[in-house]
């Protein structure tokens, strides 16, 4: 629900690499019967079932202002407007650009795509203008 996209947006600008290992080392299992997920379990907690939905409304808005969805930069057409409260306690780094990160990944925001880029499948070292951070910082 926009936490990864959200937590590797931070990670890189604030300067550290993201990795993808050539093999599976760590999964997460989806289906599985004998164990809810915790979207099913909200329920259990909260008197409202379907809060879950309601505070995702909320926080893909934010997600989108922060990794730099067009629609979702202008601040003024946020709703609700508290949505960017201590927005600058969970935005981007300042090591690399946001572009840097979109350029990286291959995300494109206008179009929601991503497609996976040629040194990624490849398993060879990203183009050396994605990491010129190391140049600044050294």
């Amino acid at each position: 629900m926009g936490e990864e996209i959200a937590l590797s947006h931070r990670f890189w600008t604030s300067g550290y690499d993201i990795y993808g290992p050539s093999a599976s080392v760590v999964s997460h299992e989806y289906v599985r019967q004998e164990h809810p997920k915790f979207w099913e379990t909200v329920g259990e907690v909260f008197t409202n079932p379907g809060i879950h939905n309601d505070l995702s409304a909320l926080i893909l808005p934010r997600i989108q202002h922060l990794v730099g969805f067009p629609e979702a930069q202008d601040p003024a057409k946020l709703e609700p407007q508290s949505l960017l409260t201590l927005m600058q306690n969970y935005s981007g780094g300042s090591a690399r650009t946001g572009s840097a990160f979109t350029q990286a990944c291959a995300v494109n925001y206008e179009d929601r795509t991503q497609t996976e880029p040629d040194w990624c499948i490849r398993g060879t070292t990203p183009p050396e203008e994605l990491f010129l951070w190391h140049r600044k910082s050294n």
